[in-house]
């Protein structure tokens, strides 16, 4: 019996003049778009965090990337969005403080306590005070804490099997936010720095290609590492350090992007309360 010829599809490479393809339900289709919180940002993205893409969040040391990625996860969750925070050097008690300094400034601005103040105990000397945090941290829990996850990275972190913990909650959401605080965390131990942080880019790339945004923070001497696999990238410059009370000049430079330009959001910033005033 001579079967008939093979399905065009089945022989590989095909002729754009051999299919159809609908360029309004298919190429450039509205995709559902997070908002990042900054309105220069979401602008130079086209519209904020999309479904496979990833963005990364390069800086020196003390330069604002912990403060900045929160930042994007807290108005991801904000708009409903479900949001894996994973963290090397912060744990809960430190990201419930930092976002607790920030809902007190909202209801208090006056107020100058730190999330260092919230998170070492020292700014819970009187009743009052200890009744603002109180409710700032209620506040947190009742806008995000349904949306918000966390999690520790440690040494090795195997990202299979962090995604395989997490999966449930892929289901739950039709937009995914995975947040990487400080990949150089996920490396083995004894791992080679240059080819270490190159496989978890390309991993980070594939999670993002699963159906969801990825953010994620990495030292700006290891930009050249990871730069190949991100689909954006943006550098801080800041005035300044984290660990100052006062307000400071950043500046998010986004200069690899590809879905649109590139271009620089200009920021007053006061890092002990996670306050962000675009100028």
């Amino acid at each position: 019996m001579v079967s008939g010829p093979a399905h065009p599809s089945t022989l590989g490479p095909l002729s754009l003049a051999s299919v159809q393809v609908d360029v309004a339900t298919r190429l450039g289709a509205p995709a559902k778009l997070t908002a990042t919180g900054f309105r220069g940002l979401d602008a130079l993205l086209l519209g904020g965090l999309r479904n496979g893409t990833s963005l990364g969040i390069v800086g020196a040391s003390g330069s604002g990337r912990t403060a900045v990625a929160l930042m994007l996860a807290y108005m991801a969750a904000r708009t409903q969005a479900g949001v894996c925070f994973a963290a090397r050097g912060l744990d809960e008690t430190e990201l419930v403080a930092r976002l607790a300094a920030r809902a007190l400034r909202k209801s208090y601005p006056s107020s100058e306590l730190t999330y260092g103040d919230i998170w070492s105990g020292n700014a819970l000397g009187t009743d009052a005070v200890r009744r603002a945090v109180s409710a700032a941290v209620e506040t947190v829990v009742e806008k995000i804490g349904q949306h918000f996850y966390f999690s520790t990275l440690t040494a090795g972190t195997s990202l299979d099997e962090w995604v395989e913990r997490s999966v449930q909650l892929w289901a739950r959401y039709e937009r995914m936010v995975l947040v990487f605080d400080d990949i150089e965390g996920l490396l083995a131990p004894g791992e080679p720095l240059d080819s270490g942080l190159l496989r978890i880019g390309y991993q980070l790339k594939s999670l993002a290609e699963q159906g969801c945004s990825v953010v994620f923070t990495v030292l700006d001497v290891h930009t050249p590492l990871i730069a190949p696999t991100a689909s954006a990238l943006c550098r801080l410059h800041s005035q300044g350090s984290p660990g100052d009370r006062g307000r400071r000049h950043l500046e998010i430079e986004l200069f690899k992007n590809r879905l649109g330009a590139t271009g620089a959001v200009s920021l007053e910033v006061l890092f002990g309360a996670t306050e962000f005033t675009e100028i």
